[in-house]
């Protein structure tokens, strides 16, 4: 049991940062905001939008139009710990709290907050002794929160759903000082949606 919940908890070396959209738009530069505790998230799925119509000859051939990519929405579980880890109304320094608050403030005043850019790095391997990361930049919204379990064999977890919107955009990844910095890999098809 012991074992496989150290697998659990550590994600496998995969890091989530949640970020504001930098002034302007595009991706933040650095990672400010670290989520803890992650124990699962599926964010990155997307499938094909498509449409049936019948030819104007009313023949009843029918044929399939792509209209494009649309992502799934995505739900992250983590696991609710960390000194001083309380909702008293205020964001706080946990992700717990962060993550409520952006919750919260998202149905307010039209959801003016709502838009953030989630960035997943996940570790590649090494390149002599250093650790290579892939990096994804997700521009998404918040649709859900969930409390969750309070006495799971974890602790106590809190899930959130979020919408993703525009095209995932692929970031180098560079790690200083344990300081994670990200730059977009410039790509025509990485516009922001």
């Amino acid at each position: 049991m012991a074992e496989t919940n150290r697998f659990v908890l550590s994600n496998y070396g995969i890091r989530y940062f949640l970020e504001d959209v930098p002034t302007g738009g595009g991706v933040p530069t650095a990672g400010a905001h670290e989520l803890q505790g992650v124990l699962e998230a599926n964010i990155g799925s997307f499938k094909k939008d498509s449409k049936t119509y019948r030819t104007l000859n009313g023949d009843g051939w029918e044929s399939i139009a792509a209209l494009g990519q649309s992502q799934n929405e995505a739900t992250l579980q983590c696991l609710r710990y960390g000194e001083g880890d309380v909702y008293d109304g205020t964001e706080g320094t946990t992700t717990f709290t962060r993550i409520r608050k952006w919750m919260m403030d998202a149905t307010k005043a039209g959801g003016s907050t709502a838009k953030k850019v989630l960035v997943e790095v996940v570790p590649r391997g090494k390149v002599g002794s250093e650790v290579v990361y892939e990096g994804t930049a997700y521009f998404l919204i918040p649709t859900e929160w969930n409390p969750s379990a309070r006495n799971s064999e974890n602790g106590q977890e809190f899930n959130f759903t979020v919408k993703p919107f525009g095209a995932p955009i692929p970031v180098e990844v560079t790690v200083t000082n344990g300081q994670f910095t990200f730059a977009p890999i410039e790509s025509s098809s990485n516009a922001q949606g």
